[in-house]
């Protein structure tokens, strides 16, 4: 799965961060990130759900991932449903993986993870799944986007018929780095980190909010970090919000259709 997930994380947290919104408002932009953040934190509501969709274009290739979202107080639940009708449902200490559809139907029965199965695939699937359970708290993204950012632009716009602010931020890279790339092979993330280190690596990142201050686009450009690292070839994550309060389903698959693995 090369969609950056970590990267996903920034947005789909902002997405997030949209439930329980007030009532609608048509102020004038926010001129600084502290209240942008702010205002997205007054939206916050103890329970939320969205779905969401994410595409991933790179010199490699493009990659689009379903994402339902299930946010509530310190729980986080995930479902991933990529364009190969491939699955990841995870649920607390549950973590179930349905393989893409090219596989025969009798290989296609979930398979279940323990989190401390020493096998390599059991640890991949819980990194993946450990990482965007914890990067998409919308109170630590908002954090970061705070400490990490700086709002260079506002505008109010129309898109596709609806009435939007968006807003233009640069990132550090080296203060948002475990967003970006937190979720890779560790030797791959010390030489990133390492390539990068003092260039002064700045990420654009275009917000879309509509009046109740929920998220209905965001463009995050990685391009900036293939600068400085010839391993890298760039990519856009271009994430859009759909869908806000439907319910999102991360129930385990009925007993007699799941394999264990690294039990």
């Amino acid at each position: 799965m090369r969609l950056r997930v970590g990267a996903a994380a920034v947005c789909a947290a902002l997405a997030l961060a949209g439930c329980g919104a007030p009532a609608s408002s048509a102020a004038s932009p926010f001129t600084d990130l502290g209240s942008l953040a702010a205002a997205v934190r007054q939206s916050l509501g103890k329970t939320g759900t969205v779905r969401l969709i994410m595409s991933s274009k790179s010199g490699k290739g493009s990659a689009d991932v379903e994402v339902g979202l299930l946010y509530n107080g310190p729980h986080t639940a995930v479902d991933l449903r990529l364009s190969n009708d491939s699955e990841v449902r995870m649920a607390g200490e549950t973590l179930f993986f349905k393989p893409p559809s090219a596989q025969s139907d009798s290989a296609r029965r979930w398979i279940r993870f323990f989190p401390l199965a020493a096998d390599m695939y059991s640890k991949a699937f819980w990194t993946l799944a450990k990482q965007t359970a914890e990067q998409t708290d919308p109170l630590r993204t908002v954090d970061q986007l705070v400490q990490a950012g700086e709002l260079t632009g506002s505008e109010q716009i129309e898109l596709d018929g609806r009435k939007l602010t968006h807003y233009r931020v640069q990132l550090d890279f080296e203060r948002v780095s475990n967003h970006l790339i937190g979720f890779i092979a560790d030797e791959s993330q010390y030489r990133i980190r390492t390539r990068l280190a003092g260039k002064g690596v700045r990420i654009p990142l275009d917000l879309w909010l509509d009046d109740y201050q929920r998220p209905v686009k965001v463009v995050l450009d990685q391009r900036p970090m293939a600068r400085f690292d010839p391993d890298e070839t760039g990519s856009v994550l271009t994430v859009q919000y759909r869908r806000w309060g439907t319910p999102v389903d991360v129930a385990a698959p009925a007993a007699d259709l799941v394999d264990d693995m690294g039990g």
